[in-house]
């Protein structure tokens, strides 16, 4: 049976499952732009909202980081281990 899958859906599909071994809970600690490559120069894929829970991984001076299905990156000060408390969620106060 023929599949309607092209290859880039197919990669980025295997990107996202391969990134997402190693991830853990985290949120981060203002509203950020998430980024298509580990650089402010390229472009912004979703703006994750402050304490918005987020997937994150390989962190160096960028995370590789999952939010709302999509997989970017962001800069890794803003990135806070653990989950945000409950209620908080979009606040731009601290937990």
């Amino acid at each position: 049976m023929p599949s309607n899958l092209t290859p880039l859906f197919v990669a980025a599909a295997l990107a996202a499952s391969i990134g997402a071994a190693g991830a853990y809970p985290a949120t981060v600690s203002a509203a950020m732009p998430m980024h298509a490559l580990p650089s402010s120069g390229s472009p912004v894929v979703a703006v994750i909202p402050a304490s918005a829970p987020i997937d994150a991984n390989s962190c160096r001076s960028w995370c590789r980081v999952s939010y709302g299905g999509l997989v970017g990156y962001v800069q890794a000060p803003f990135v806070v281990a653990g989950t945000p408390a409950p209620g908080h969620y979009g606040s731009s106060l601290p937990y």
